[in-house]
């Protein structure tokens, strides 16, 4: 059983770890892209 499933749990714990890790990236561009939009159009008007 080892054998065979290493490579499945491994791609796994790994897509587990990149998601955890960029979720929160993603959601902080997106709020700073928000923010400097905000910005952008405060200075305009």
């Amino acid at each position: 059983m080892k054998n065979v499933y290493p490579d499945l749990t491994s791609v796994h714990n790994r897509q587990i770890i990149v998601g955890a890790f960029f979720d929160p990236i993603s959601g902080i561009v997106q709020n700073v892209h928000a923010s400097l939009f905000l910005l952008i159009m405060r200075v305009v008007n």
